[in-house]
């Protein structure tokens, strides 16, 4: 989705710059794209719960060591959008959505999320359902299944859109 969107943007309105929290096969096909980017290293989370027979487990020590790396990676994220002075702030992932959704309100930068799945009940779903009317200036959602899914904790509905996953036919044409 994001290099759909990344390939058929209106390069005469907008200019997009990503940032990646590693390098990989998506930085070598938005490179491809002649699409600037920075890599900004994201830690791999610890998982902080677990299932055990019909309980839920959380891991307190996992749930610290995760805090003090997006601390630490929001610190990086806010020192770089006040450098770069973006427009828009758009965020794609979970954990982009957790650093950056910080570092946007701190730096004063307009926010759209993009939601593309609907969390599971549990800890996950809470913090992006209560970071909701916090942070976001909009939330662009894939399906309506997703939006009646977070519907119910967005205070102003107008904040919420259903833009569908688009996609290139041209490869599956001969």
């Amino acid at each position: 989705v994001l290099l759909f969107l990344l390939k058929n943007i209106n390069r005469d309105i907008f200019e997009p710059f990503v940032i990646l929290g590693s390098e990989g096969p998506l930085a070598e096909k938005i490179r491809s794209l002649d699409i600037g980017y920075t890599i900004i290293e994201m830690p791999e989370m610890k998982r902080i719960e677990m299932n055990l027979g019909q309980y839920r487990l959380y891991n307190p020590s996992a749930l610290l060591i995760n805090f003090f790396h997006l601390v630490k990676v929001i610190f990086k994220l806010v020192s770089y959008f006040k450098e770069h002075r973006f427009d828009i702030i758009h965020t794609n992932n979970l954990q982009s959505k957790l650093c950056g959704s910080v570092a946007a309100k701190l730096t004063g930068n307009k926010l759209v999320w993009h939601l593309h799945n609907i969390q599971p009940p549990g800890l996950r779903r809470k913090v992006i359902s209560f970071m909701t009317n916090i942070f976001p200036n909009k939330i662009i959602v894939v399906s309506g299944a997703v939006r009646a899914a977070y519907l119910p904790h967005v205070r102003d509905i107008k904040k919420i859109v259903i833009i569908y996953n688009g996609f290139d036919v041209s490869d599956l044409v001969d």
